[in-house]
């Protein structure tokens, strides 16, 4: 019998079982245990090591890697499956799969927070399933992945919450699930023209995203519920015609509607004017006039075609500016949004007041611009103290 230990252990630990009912709970304890990092395992009647890892009897199966393992990790070849938890919070920075894997159980690389790099190999078609498997969640090192052309599933929630800031989807994917990729920090994702299913809000916070067809598990996939920032809207490109979509458009009583607009746009090469309006009109889909606003701006701002957006920037400016400096918005959003030249003079000397505060001389220096423009009295001893 091994009992659990509470203070620190040897990095290499050696177990030679004369018992045959030891249970493998008790290799798992010992695994858990702080500082080891290599178990080397005899005479167990189902298990065997291999580089200080634990595999089923045949090798098939990898059962446990001690907690404290650090660096890169070769997945022996003949290996079939990984199971649940197995490299959970773990120190590894690497991991390779072997040709023949084809499972990876659930939460097996769960919160791997020194996880760099992953060598999928040219085996694996299969990474997690249609459920909450968590395979690769919360490894917040994980900044890069380029997944094999064998690869065919991505699996539910498979690197939700991780550091990833470049995707590279193989021609070949098929299904990706449900929350996948979301909560991470990707900027720009290319769908291949392979792709028939994509779960929702699996790319909730992608900023960009470009296929070569229109599909409309597109809108569900950049579907979050509370989108803040920047993440209000995404970039669509299909076949080189763009469009930024608002999140809050995705949202169930809306998404048939908005669905149609953009079969209609994206379908067709020529776009009807009344088609391109309801597309450039988007932004009233946001739930609150905060947020048809904001959208507004933003859709404005990415294409200075959007007459509609502008009308509607237009008529709700004062709101809109003063609601900013009441928010505490930054001052090179301030910028953006004087810009548009829709600023009410009466609203100027707040904005001063507001640039000296944030002691902001570039949105100082444009506001007093666009007072002298406006012929309006400007106190130089009051008002340009930086």
């Amino acid at each position: 019998m091994i009992l659990a230990t509470s203070f620190l252990l040897p990095e290499k630990i050696n177990i030679e079982y004369t018992n045959d009912n030891v249970h493998l709970c008790e290799i798992e304890m010992i695994a858990r245990s702080q500082g080891v990092q290599y178990i080397n395992l005899q005479n167990h009647p189902t298990c065997k090591s291999i580089d200080g890892i634990i595999y089923s009897d045949d090798g098939k199966t990898v059962l446990v890697c001690p907690r404290g393992r650090e660096g890169k990790v070769v997945i022996a070849e003949g290996t079939e499956s990984i199971s649940e938890n197995v490299f959970m919070h773990s120190a590894i920075s690497e991991v390779v799969f072997p040709t023949t894997m084809k499972k990876i159980g659930k939460r097996a690389f769960y919160g791997c927070e020194n996880l760099i790099n992953i060598d999928f190999g040219i085996g694996i078609t299969e990474i997690g399933d249609m459920k909450n498997t968590q395979v690769f969640s919360f490894c917040s090192n994980l900044k890069s992945i380029c997944f094999p052309r064998q690869v065919k599933t991505i699996g539910a929630h498979a690197f939700s919450n991780c550091g990833i800031e470049t995707l590279e989807l193989n021609e070949g994917l098929e299904v990706v699930g449900k929350n996948a990729f979301s909560e991470c920090t990707i900027n720009h994702v290319s769908f291949p023209e392979s792709i028939r299913y994509i779960g929702a809000s699996s790319f909730d916070t992608v900023q960009e995203i470009t296929a070569k067809k229109y599909i409309s598990d597109i809108l569900f996939a950049i579907k979050w519920i509370w989108p803040a920032g920047d993440d209000k809207v995404c970039g669509l490109t299909i076949n080189n015609k763009r469009i930024l979509v608002p999140r809050t458009a995705c949202s169930e009583e809306n998404i048939s509607s908005v669905n149609d607009i953009l079969n209609e746009y994206f379908l067709n090469e020529e776009s009807s004017e009344s088609v391109i309006e309801d597309v450039q009109m988007l932004f009233v889909y946001g739930r609150t006039m905060n947020e048809r606003e904001d959208l507004a701006v933003a859709m404005y701002i990415d294409d200075k075609s959007n007459t509609p957006a502008y009308e509607y920037i237009y008529r709700h400016s004062s709101f809109i500016i003063k609601r900013y400096i009441k928010e505490e918005r930054t001052t090179n959003e301030i910028l953006d949004f004087m810009r548009i030249g829709v600023i009410r003079n009466d609203v100027l000397p707040q904005v001063l007041e507001y640039a000296q505060e944030k002691k902001s001389p570039e949105l100082i220096s444009y506001t007093l611009q666009q007072m002298r423009e406006s012929n309006l009295t400007i106190n130089t001893e009051d008002n340009l103290k930086i």
